[in-house]
């Protein structure tokens, strides 16, 4: 055999060892990925099991000017209370772009709503009994 075929053939495995050793470190971080995925679905799972999914976070309402604390309420087949009635007009939505001043050069000033008006809207809703609705 010569020396050159000898070397080509040496180069040659040493490509398919480089190409093994590659295979083996994408089959190793898949498998790691793959197993912190799985501890990760399996904490959120235990997590939500725990605590029932029942979205007592605590947070406040606001219903009627009377503050209710959410950990009261049950969620989970919650029913109305006899004093419940459906609402059938319309739901006002207010969506605001900006509060602030517009920045120098803005193209749509119209966007912009200064914090003083702002503030004078809503003491106006909460002055004609509107409270607010979290979505």
């Amino acid at each position: 055999m010569s020396d050159e075929l000898a070397e080509r053939i040496a180069r040659r495995r040493r490509a398919i060892r480089l190409k093994e050793r590659r295979r083996r470190q994408v089959r190793r971080r898949r498998l790691v990925l793959g197993s912190v995925l799985l501890l990760l679905f399996a904490g959120v799972g235990f997590v939500t099991l725990r605590h029932g999914g029942s979205g007592t976070g605590g947070s406040t309402l606001a219903s009627a000017g009377n503050d209710i604390t959410s950990t009261t309420l049950k969620v989970s087949g919650a029913q109305p209370d006899d004093s419940w009635t459906p609402h059938e007009g319309p739901v006002p939505i207010l969506m605001y772009h900006v509060i602030g001043d517009p920045a120098a050069g803005a193209s749509d000033t119209s966007l912009y709503l200064s914090v003083a008006d702002f503030q004078d809207q809503v003491d106006w809703l909460e002055d004609d009994g509107y409270t607010a609705c979290l979505l």
